[in-house]
């Protein structure tokens, strides 16, 4: 579950000027390797629900779809991008961070199409995350991170869907 706060908040990546993409809904693509391993994100998700007993389990799936994080089986999720994130995005990581995976982030360099910053959690876990936009429609990126667990790297590919979100709030809600 940790990678997939980080990831998202990671896919979230931004600066102080407006990026280059347009507001409304994503898709998010991750891949995830852990000592030297692929981790599908949606089944190890799935994986560590089916341990649960029904009631945390519903409370999980309630909490998920709270945070619209539900993923597909091939590690998609679908994310909002509001006009305001897209013009303040260093608040938007501020609050993802603070409020979900208790992390600090540090923005290092930014611009509009690219943005790295570092990262450390309260568990420890330390990184470095790396956004590239590639225009309006589309970014990609990666985050190097170190836990307990030992390394793991995330790379992610954002595509534009819709400028309506629909049911899908943005992810700072």
């Amino acid at each position: 579950m940790k990678f997939l706060l980080i990831a998202l908040t990671m896919t979230s990546l931004s600066a102080h000027a407006a990026l280059d993409m347009k507001p409304g809904l994503w898709n998010i693509k991750m891949v995830i390797n852990q000592n030297g391993k692929e981790i599908n994100p949606a089944a190890e998700m799935q994986k560590m629900m089916a341990k649960l007993p029904p009631e945390q389990k519903k409370m999980m799936e309630e909490n998920l779809k709270k945070h619209n994080s539900m993923m597909n089986t091939s590690g998609e999720t679908k994310v909002c991008y509001s006009s305001e994130m897209i013009n303040n995005p260093e608040a938007m990581i501020n609050q993802n961070t603070k409020k979900d995976s208790k992390c600090t982030t540090k923005i290092l360099t930014s611009t509009a199409s690219h943005i790295t910053a570092s990262f450390k959690c309260e568990d420890g876990t330390t990184g470095l995350a790396d956004w590239k936009a590639k225009g309006p429609n589309n970014f990609d990126g990666k985050v190097d991170m170190k836990s307990s667990k030992g390394p793991a790297q995330i790379s992610f590919k954002g595509t534009f869907d819709n400028a309506d979100c629909g049911n899908i709030k943005p992810v700072t809600q």
